[in-house]
């Protein structure tokens, strides 16, 4: 919820080490698919703080629900095609 804030305080807390973004596809405390707001937020701040060299990479955390339905999953296919080849 509040990345920002989080990102500043690791900043803070490790300088110089390296980070990643994790990003949840699945809420996993209400059993659904995370929000498509949410998951475009999550991607786009993640790739804004790669072009800053803020992060070296984003993990897309799905576990074993990749292939079960969930349109947090097929956003990020979408996403991920239309950005994957972009040069950071």
């Amino acid at each position: 919820m509040n990345l920002e804030a989080n990102l500043d305080k690791v900043e803070r807390l490790l300088p110089g080490k390296r980070r990643m973004l994790g990003c949840y596809m699945v809420d996993y405390r209400e059993k659904r698919s995370m929000p498509i707001s949410f998951m475009q937020y999550q991607c786009e701040i993640g790739l804004q703080w790669l072009h800053q060299g803020r992060i070296e990479g984003i993990i897309f955390l799905g576990n074993t629900i990749m292939d079960l339905g969930f349109e947090a999953v097929e956003w990020v296919r979408g996403w991920v095609q239309k950005v994957g080849g972009m040069e950071i």
